[in-house]
């Protein structure tokens, strides 16, 4: 991962932090939606995109390295854990299955990051020519 990537995954890491956490402790928000309870799709997928440049930054070791990727996870579960327990605190409630939903975005957004990490990292490997004929 280039440096540029990685500072640019900082600053969007950094931007989503503060987002996530105004958009969560930010009192009288009801999300309505297509389906029921629209707001665990929201969680995944925050969580996911928020796991995802965690892991893409370097923060927590090389993307392409499942130590990196497991460590995100366990990073995003206790950020999740934390976002849900600090929400009374601003009128809001805490639920353990938004909990379950940013567990799940976090678990698949470094399992998309790891893959094309590990895919990128094989293409660029030098290559061994043909044996000869």
């Amino acid at each position: 991962m280039s440096p540029r990537v990685r500072t640019a995954a900082r600053a969007a890491f950094a931007l989503a932090t503060v987002t996530l956490l105004t958009a969560t402790h930010w009192p009288g928000i009801k999300i309505d939606g297509p389906v029921p309870r629209p707001d665990m799709w929201i969680h995944a997928f925050t969580y996911a995109v928020w796991t995802g440049l965690l892991l893409v930054s370097g923060l927590v070791g090389p993307p392409s390295l499942i130590r990196s990727a497991g460590l995100a996870v366990i990073v995003g579960v206790a950020f999740g854990s934390f976002d849900e327990l600090t929400q009374p605190l601003f009128t809001r409630t805490a639920d353990v299955t938004d909990l379950l939903a940013d567990a799940i975005g976090a678990t698949l957004g470094a399992a998309l990051v790891l893959a094309l990490s590990r895919r990128a990292d094989a293409s660029l490997a030098p290559r061994e020519p043909p044996a000869p004929v």
